[in-house]
C-alpha cells in the first residue's frame, strides 16, 4: 500500500511538472490587470476563471512538449522534461492535454458560456503555434506576434470580457451627469429653487 502511494505521488508530480506552471505564472499578471482596469466579477467566477485559464495554458504546454518531444531529447536544457525523458509516454501526455482542455471548457460553461468562444480563440492560437503542419513557432516574426497575442492580449481579455455589460469602468454612462443619466431612465426631473419649481421663463 505504501509503495503504490508513494508511485502515485511520483506520477502526479510528473504530471504537474509537465504544465510547467513556473514558465507561465507570469501570465496570470496579465490575465488580472484587465480586470483591475475594469471591475472585478464576483469572487466566485474569479475562482472558476482562474482555473479555467490555468487548465488551458497547461494543457497547451503538455501538448507543446508532445510535438516536440524528439527535439527536446537532444536539448540540453530540456531533455529531461516529463514527456521528452519518457517518464510520461507520449499518449498519455496527448490524453492528458484533452483531459485538462475537457475540464476547462465544463469550468467556462458554468460560469458563463459566452467566454466560449475567447477560450477557443485562446487554445486554438496555441494549437497551430505548436502542432504541424503550421508550427508557427518556427516562422521568425509570426512567433513573436502569436507570443505577444496569446500571452498578452488574450489572457488580458478573458476576466473582464465576464463582467456585465453595465459594469465596465470605462462606460460613458458612468460619466454623464445625473440629469442626463435620469432621462435616459425616462425619470421626469424638473429643476427646482429652495424647494419650488423655476417658471419656464427663468429657466431660459
Amino acid at each position: 500500500m505504501l509503495c503504490r502511494n508513494i508511485c502515485w505521488y511520483e506520477t502526479s508530480k510528473e504530471y504537474f511538472r509537465a504544465c510547467r506552471v513556473e514558465s507561465w505564472s507570469g501570465w496570470m499578471f496579465i490575465f488580472g490587470l484587465g480586470s483591475l482596469l475594469f471591475d472585478l466579477p464576483p469572487f466566485q467566477r474569479v475562482i472558476m476563471f482562474f482555473l479555467a485559464f490555468s487548465l488551458a495554458t497547461s494543457s497547451i504546454y503538455v501538448l507543446n512538449q508532445y510535438f516536440d518531444r524528439e527535439a527536446d531529447r537532444e536539448n540540453e536544457v530540456k531533455f529531461d522534461l516529463p514527456v521528452a525523458s519518457g517518464r510520461i509516454t507520449a499518449g498519455r501526455a496527448l490524453i492528458f492535454s484533452i483531459l485538462l482542455v475537457m475540464i476547462c471548457f465544463i469550468l467556462v460553461l458554468m460560469a458563463d458560456a459566452r467566454l466560449s468562444p475567447l477560450f477557443l480563440a485562446y487554445l486554438g492560437l496555441w494549437t497551430i503555434y505548436s502542432a504541424p503542419p503550421l508550427r508557427l513557432k518556427t516562422v521568425p516574426i509570426v512567433d513573436f506576434a502569436v507570443s505577444g497575442l496569446g500571452a498578452g492580449f488574450l489572457p488580458f481579455l478573458i476576466l473582464p470580457d465576464s463582467l456585465p455589460t453595465e459594469a465596465h469602468f470605462f462606460r460613458q454612462e458612468h460619466r454623464r451627469p445625473n440629469l442626463h443619466r435620469k432621462r435616459l431612465q425616462r425619470i421626469q426631473t424638473t429643476p427646482c429653487l429652495c424647494g419650488h419649481p423655476i417658471p419656464r421663463q427663468q429657466q431660459q
